[in-house]
């Protein structure tokens, strides 16, 4: 783990040999692999050792469909036919995916992608798994579908698993060792408790997200922190009991008018895929909402209906009080701000300085170049003006897209995964910039799989399953009834998890809340 641009995806690609074989540039020491040195050994050797996943799961399927995509590499193995089938089986039914199989690769979700890049690669039973950000578009049952499979290799094949993830929420309970990066340089190593009791400022200052039960523990003055809900419970349940007062909700910011509202919208593909059916929600002006939901669930299909990408089938979707049927895309375009759930969707210009100004056409140059400053040091990419965008990292590549959303100065904004690629002092950071828009007027709609970042900064959640609405509500009371959000293959964040085993009602959502006063 480490701050976005630590390395962390460099040090994995030596890892699995595309450095130097595939990858230009200059390679110092060595690298040594189930005893093969990386440098000397061809990559057609490698691949049948070390398997890897790339942050960008698009880039390594090749197939039709997904039952050609995970038998692909094992028939390169040249592997007899009933294994192929066997070790085919075993994975759909190991990652619960078996009804995938006849899907057609390219029509699946990000997320949905991103299993089947991990399901692949599992397939193929490497000695050592490399993981390069592997839960960062999968919704929470995806995830633990996934660390699960991931436990499970490990324990039963004694397989070794690299994985560079910054949600370690969801890891560090699995991990046996944790190495922290900066800067290209390991400044941490060691077990994950010791190194999260003792270091935890320290990651916090680098940008690594602190786990939400760490952070609790520490706050409740354990001396070695809790890594599962189960932990940390009893400490939990003893401090409610002498400290624990209601939770201090944030009052309305007093606006009553509606930004947007769906009416019995429905969206039919034109394959004959039924995305979204009889939705109907409203969303507040100046509100903060979260939009949630499993892979598949028609999140991303109702944001391009919204921007005007896609046309509803049923119903209708309205834009402060007008249907966005009778709108032309670019004045949808000019109220709406919209943030792709892959930033390589929305990047065009040669560098970075060109692709923020782009929004800004209508200022004056010396307007312009003031606004495209600020908007440059607000997202932390100052260095990178003169880049060309996809000489970045996949996280820096986001927040130049961030950059050229808050350019337009949309009345909505539309976040679609905003914590891609992004370490957490940067998802902070865009977060805050979100909330400093609402203040001046804008709407926000986060479309997530991020619990802790829904019940951080999300008041209100609208929840779909298989394109229906299943619930609308304060965060905090959805949160606090499980099978609300586990009938939709979702999962409340770990100290929500801990507040439910304490028996503390309503839920705690953020470590803040434990105080002692």
């Amino acid at each position: 783990c480490g701050p976005t641009g630590c390395g962390k995806s460099t040090l994995l690609m030596a890892i699995s040999g595309l450095l130097p074989h595939s990858v230009e540039g200059h390679l110092t020491g060595r690298v040594s692999v189930a005893g093969r040195d990386t440098r000397e050994t061809p990559m057609a050797e490698l691949a049948t050792v070390v398997g890897m996943v790339f942050q960008n799961p698009e880039v390594q399927i090749s197939q039709l469909t997904v039952e050609d995509e995970i038998a692909f590499g094992l028939e390169n193995l040249c592997l007899p036919r009933p294994e192929i089938g066997a070790r085919l089986e075993e994975t759909l039914e190991l990652l619960g995916i078996e009804g995938w199989r006849e899907a057609i690769t390219s029509r699946l979700s990000a997320g949905q992608k991103q299993l089947l890049a991990i399901a692949a690669t599992l397939a193929m039973k490497p000695q050592v798994l490399v993981l390069d950000e592997p839960l960062s578009d999968l919704d929470p049952q995806g995830k633990r579908l996934v660390m699960e499979a991931v436990a499970n290799l490990n324990r039963r094949l004694g397989m070794t698993i690299i994985l560079a993830e910054h949600n370690l929420d969801e890891v560090a309970h699995l991990a046996t060792r944790v190495v922290v990066l900066d800067r290209g340089r390991i400044v941490l190593d060691g077990e994950p408790r010791e190194v999260l009791s003792n270091y935890a400022s320290d990651l916090a200052a680098l940008g690594v997200g602190v786990p939400q039960l760490a952070e609790a523990s520490l706050r409740l003055g354990l001396k070695e922190v809790a890594l599962t809900p189960e932990e940390l419970a009893p400490a939990l349940k003893s401090w409610a009991r002498w400290h624990r007062k209601g939770p201090e909700e944030k009052a309305g910011n007093g606006r009553s008018g509606t930004a947007v509202e769906a009416r019995g919208l429905g969206y039919t593909y034109p394959d004959g895929t039924v995305a979204l059916r009889e939705v109907s929600f409203t969303i507040g002006e100046s509100e903060v909402v979260a939009l949630v939901g499993g892979n598949g669930a028609g999140k991303s299909t109702w944001a391009k209906l919204l921007i005007g990408l896609l046309r509803p089938t049923a119903g209708d979707l309205c834009l402060f009080g007008r249907s966005v049927r009778r709108q032309r895309i670019s004045g949808l375009a000019s109220q709406v701000g919209f943030l792709f759930q892959n930033p390589d969707h929305q990047l065009f210009c040669d560098t970075v300085e060109e692709e923020v100004a782009l929004g800004l056409s209508r200022l004056p140059m010396d307007a312009r170049e003031r606004e495209v400053a600020g908007l440059l040091r607000l997202t932390g990419l100052e260095r990178y003006r003169r880049a060309h965008p996809f000489a970045l990292s996949r996280g820096e590549r986001q927040r130049v897209a961030v950059a050229t959303v808050l350019a337009a100065g949309p009345k909505v904004l539309v976040l679609d995964e905003p914590t891609t690629g992004q370490d957490w002092k940067q998802v902070r950071a865009l977060l805050e910039l979100v909330r400093e828009e609402v203040n001046r007027g804008a709407t926000a709609i986060v479309i997530s799989h991020n619990m802790r970042l829904v019940a951080e900064y999300c008041p209100r959640m609208v929840v779909l399953n298989q394109g229906e609405v299943r619930a609308v509500g304060p965060s905090r009371a959805l949160f606090s009834d499980p099978s609300s959000l586990a009938d939709c293959g979702l999962a409340a964040p770990p100290l929500v998890r801990a507040s439910q085993l304490a028996g503390i009602k309503p839920v705690i959502l953020l470590p803040d809340e434990i105080r002692s006063e």
